[in-house]
């Protein structure tokens, strides 16, 4: 009895550790995918800001170009 319960205490405490690296890998794979997140928020962020940007520099310069037609038909 004493050493079947030996066993079953060796299992418990086998299983603990594999269950705390099992967590401990799944804490630092959360980890690294939230910095995964973090950068690419950051390189949409910038794109977007790009875009936005293009799109008034766009817009300018079809506003410019209609003031030019329009002297140019004046």
């Amino acid at each position: 009895m004493v050493h079947e319960n030996n066993q079953l205490h060796v299992q418990l405490i086998r299983e603990a550790e594999r269950l705390d690296a099992q967590q401990t890998a799944h804490y630092k794979s959360t980890k690294e995918l939230e910095s995964e997140i973090s950068v690419l928020s950051f390189w949409k962020h910038q794109a977007l800001d790009r875009l936005a940007s293009h799109e008034r520099d766009s817009r300018n310069l079809r506003d410019r170009l209609a003031e030019l037609l329009k002297l140019g038909e004046g």
